[in-house]
């Protein structure tokens, strides 16, 4: 099976008190194991049950969100443009994810749905 993602419009918000993220995230089994992906931001979390695969995912998320955090303002702005994001004129980044054919590969029963994660510093 293959998904294909257009149209789906991902973006970070960076303000003085918080970060927010809305991206994809495509969740399956990949073999025996379930696995939770979100494409653009790299982030992945893997289980022998659903709850461990989101549970592994939720750290990662956290892990990743400390290390953005972690980041100067230039180092975080190289970052997202690293990860295919573009800066509006709002200081937002905002990307819409595609590969070279649209299809991300590999994944069985899979749920394509988007996220949104706010952290309040």
């Amino acid at each position: 099976m293959s998904v294909t993602l257009q149209n789906i419009e991902e973006t970070i918000r960076i303000t003085e008190t918080k970060i927010q993220l809305h991206f994809v995230v495509i969740e399956g089994r990949e073999g025996e194991f379930f696995c939770i992906v979100a494409p653009t931001l790299m982030i992945s979390g893997y289980g022998n049950t659903q709850k461990e695969a989101t549970e592994s995912f939720q750290h990662n998320v956290a892990v990743f969100i400390d290390d953005v955090a972690a980041l100067t303002d230039q180092a975080r702005e190289a970052f997202f443009m690293d990860l295919g994001f573009k800066k509006d004129a709002l200081l937002n980044f905002f990307k819409a994810y595609r590969d070279e054919n649209k299809v991300l590969e590999g994944f069985t029963s899979t749920t394509v749905k988007t996220a949104e994660v706010e952290i309040i510093r």
